[in-house]
C-alpha cells in the first residue's frame, strides 16, 4: 500500500461521508481538508478502519442482499418466460398447420350460434385469450412468416393491439357498436368487417353509415317467392374489386345444379 491514500477511496470502502471522516479525525486531533482528492496517511487510514469497519461490513452485506434479490427476480423471470414458451408451443403447431390449409364451408340456413347456451357476449368472453399472449403470438407468427391478426372486443384493446396488427377486424357482433367502430376508424388502418353473426339489415345499415363505401348496385330483391329468392347488393373493395353481398331464402338452392 502507498504511503498515502486518497480520501474518496476511503469513503467508498468504509461507506461513510466526508463530514463523518473530518469530524472523527478532528475529535482525535487531526485536521484535514474536506475534499475527495485529499490524501491521508496510513496511520489515519488505520484509525478510520478501526472506527468505521462496521459501516463497511454493512455495505458489503447490503450489496449481497441486493444481489441475492436480483438473482431471485431473474430466476422468476426466466421461469415465467419458460412457462410462456411452453404454453405457446402447442399453438405454434396449430399456427403452422392452419397456414397450410384452405377450407370452404357450405352455407346453411342457420348460423353456428343456434345451439349456444350462453349469449354471444358470454361465449366470446369465455373464448377470449389472455391479452398478455398478444406479443407472444405476434412474435411466433412473425417467426413463422404469418401475418398476425386479432379482433379487439373492447375499447381499451383497440389501443393495445394497434402496434401488432396490419388491419383491424370488427367482429360481426360489433358492427352495430358505434363507439368501437368510431375509435377503430381513427387508427388509420384497413378495416375488415365480419358479418357471420349479423343479419342482413345490420350489414346494410353499417355500409349506409360508412363514408368509405358506395354501392355499385343498391340492395334489391331477386326471384321473389321462389326458392332462389335473395336480397343482394354490390360494392367495391379497397382494391377496386366488385363484391356481391347476398342473403338467400333457401341457401341450399345456391348449390343446386340444373340438369
Amino acid at each position: 500500500m502507498a504511503d498515502t491514500i486518497r480520501l474518496n477511496k476511503v469513503l467508498r470502502e468504509l461507506n461513510i461521508s466526508i463530514d463523518r471522516v473530518a469530524d472523527f479525525l478532528e475529535s482525535k486531533g487531526h485536521t484535514i481538508e474536506k475534499r475527495p482528492t485529499t490524501k491521508i496517511s496510513k496511520d489515519l487510514y488505520s484509525l478510520l478502519c478501526d472506527e468505521f469497519q462496521i459501516d463497511a461490513d454493512k455495505k458489503i452485506a447490503s450489496k449481497e442482499v441486493v444481489e441475492a434479490k436480483n438473482k431471485e427476480k431473474e430466476e422468476i423471470r426466466e421461469k415465467h418466460e419458460r412457462q410462456q414458451e411452453d404454453s405457446i408451443k402447442p399453438q405454434s403447431e396449430i399456427i403452422k398447420a392452419s397456414s397450410k390449409v384452405v377450407q370452404f364451408k357450405k352455407l346453411g340456413k342457420i348460423t353456428h350460434q343456434k345451439n349456444w347456451k350462453d349469449s354471444v357476449f358470454e361465449t366470446y368472453q369465455k373464448a377470449s385469450i389472455n391479452p398478455n399472449w398478444t406479443p407472444i403470438l405476434f412474435k411466433e407468427c412473425k417467426k413463422n412468416k404469418i401475418d398476425f391478426l386479432t379482433s379487439p372486443y373492447d375499447l381499451n384493446y383497440v389501443d393495445e393491439v394497434r402496434k401488432y396488427i396490419p388491419a383491424y377486424k370488427i367482429g360481426s357482433g360489433d358492427i352495430t357498436w358505434k363507439e368501437i367502430i368510431t375509435k377503430i376508424s381513427k387508427k388509420r388502418k384497413p378495416v375488415l368487417l365480419a358479418t357471420g353473426a349479423s343479419n342482413f339489415d345490420e350489414v346494410k345499415k353499417r355500409i349506409d353509415a360508412s363514408d368509405q363505401h358506395n354501392y355499385l348496385d343498391k340492395p334489391y330483391l331477386r326471384f321473389k317467392d321462389d326458392d332462389r329468392e335473395q336480397e343482394t347488393f354490390f360494392i367495391r373493395d379497397p382494391s377496386g374489386n366488385a363484391l356481391e353481398i347476398k342473403t338467400m331464402k333457401v341457401p341450399e338452392s345456391l348449390w343446386e345444379i340444373n340438369s
